[in-house]
């Protein structure tokens, strides 16, 4: 049972060092895409008031 748990623990570190990269890219590429429409909404509002944002 011991050497049974192990396999099972180790099987699922394994698992979570497969999918922590995975999700983490989806994350960054779903919040890049979040960015880019905020970036889009603001060039269509006004080049001005984008400016004045970032200064």
């Amino acid at each position: 049972m011991k050497s049974f748990s192990l396999l099972t623990i180790r099987y699922i570190i394994g698992a979570c060092f497969y999918v922590a990269p995975a999700t983490l890219q989806v994350f960054i590429s779903t919040q890049y895409q979040l960015i880019g429409e905020i970036r889009e909404k603001t060039k269509a509002s006004g080049k001005s008031g984008s400016k004045q944002a970032y200064h």
